[in-house]
């Protein structure tokens, strides 16, 4: 349609449709402990999408009788997670799980109820990490220190915890789960963050960590940081933004974004948001590599981005999650007996059971309960040298401590698990 100037026109009519909301659910229930009483927690609530990756969460609060509720859409799925305020608890999924991946699904088609939770107490193990966190020429940095524990999954709420350096710059944990742990600091503005390593070298990529092995009674000290000053590069009007997202197209929260120069320096970065979306500014004009590591996934990285003071660089990179294939390597020479302790630990129903063996020979491996009965037996005859992992499946057995032991030709060793139902 031409318009002419000076002339005037009628009758150009639109209509407007007019947008339904959502309807909007209330989901319901009560926190307590074993013995009925509330416990104080803080409630998410996940919707889950294909894949069952989170898409959009939610929180409320418990009253002091234990009870909560917060709105959801109906027509959704969810994922609820129960996290105590109080040290004494574990935290839990419904239905009495503890990882997200084992977490019951709940539709949600009108108002849902008695979505409740009874968490167990937490395990005492005399147990610690503690070291310090200093810049390069040895000053106390004040920073946030995460512990995650390897070889669980990684959304499980039994393998992340977390502290504060004090003005000394040092820092502490105690009464933690036995298992091998990946340690990361990220100090305050103006500084890069890091991961533990052993020679005290920094590095952003949490594949390139040394891990840190506490037993039930471990006190580790000397599990020190370096974090080094971020470069004055990020002194400009240039800026790079972007997604993080995974291989199946869901956002990424919590991943680190890094920006490095020619001397794959890093002079910047950035942590993704609940939508996976990143934004560094601040930057000169030049041509940088966009890196994002986040725990448990391959990592991200683009090159030869060319930022400038015309307009934002958009970066999107995508992730894949960074799990075993479960292939031993065939050329690995076992020379020594061993047993691993079991993971997770604790655990409910499942957990793996790995060891080695330096020879063929007859190997007996049994379950018994604190009572010295016999619950399981998880092998019983000749195997062959080599690594080697069983899944034992508790499912019909109650609460408790319970003690595996391994019989090899002369060796013979026991550990203590714990499942908690």
């Amino acid at each position: 349609m031409g318009i002419s100037e000076g002339s005037e026109y009628t009758g150009i009519d639109a209509a407007l449709e007019l947008m339904s909301m959502p309807k909007m659910d209330t989901l319901s229930g009560k926190v307590t402990n074993v013995n009925g009483d509330p416990v104080e927690s803080v409630i998410h609530v996940f919707k889950v999408g294909k894949g069952s990756h989170l898409l959009h969460q939610r929180k409320a609060f418990t009253g002091a009788d234990g009870s909560y509720s917060v709105k959801v859409r109906e027509g959704s799925e969810y994922v609820v997670l129960a996290i105590p305020l109080s040290d004494e608890y574990m935290a839990q999924y419904y239905n009495d799980k503890y990882t997200f991946s084992d977490a019951d699904r709940i539709p949600v088609n009108g108002n849902v109820t008695d979505i409740n939770f009874v968490l167990e107490s937490r395990p005492v193990y005399n147990n610690g990490i503690s070291g310090m966190v200093k810049d390069s020429q040895g000053n106390p940095l004040k920073a946030l220190i995460i512990a995650k524990r390897k070889d669980v999954d990684i959304n499980s709420v039994l393998n992340n915890y977390r502290t504060f350096t004090d003005d000394n710059g040092s820092y502490s944990f105690s009464n933690l789960v036995p298992g091998d742990y990946i340690l990361f600091a990220m100090p305050d503005e103006g500084y890069l963050p890091t991961f533990y390593t052993t020679d005290g070298t920094e590095t952003l990529r949490w594949r390139k960590a040394d891990p840190v092995s506490v037993g039930e009674t471990d006190e580790l000290t000397g599990i020190d940081f370096t974090c080094m000053s971020i470069d004055e590069a990020a002194s400009g009007f240039a800026e790079i933004n972007g997604t993080v997202s995974d291989n199946l197209g869901n956002p990424i929260s919590g991943a680190y974004v890094y920006i490095l120069n020619s001397s794959n320096v890093a002079v910047a970065y950035a942590i993704t948001d609940s939508q996976g979306r990143y934004s560094v500014d601040g930057l000169f004009a030049d041509q940088y590599k966009v890196m994002t590591d986040s725990y448990g996934y391959t990592t991200g990285e683009k090159d030869n981005v060319v930022a400038d003071y015309n307009s934002p660089q958009s970066v999107n990179l995508s992730v894949s999650p960074d799990v075993p294939t479960g292939v031993q390597d065939q050329g690995k020479v076992i020379n020594k007996y061993s047993l691993d302790q079991n993971y997770p630990n604790p655990f409910n129903p499942t957990t793996t059971i790995k060891y080695s063996l330096a020879a063929k020979t007859n190997v007996n491996l049994v379950i018994y309960n604190v009572l010295g009965s016999k619950v399981a037996v998880l092998a019983d005859g000749i195997q062959n040298a080599g690594e080697h992992e069983v899944q034992f499946n508790a499912s019909k057995l109650s609460s408790g401590i319970y003690l595996y032991e391994l019989k090899a030709g002369n060796f013979t060793q026991i550990r203590k698990m714990i499942l908690l139902k």
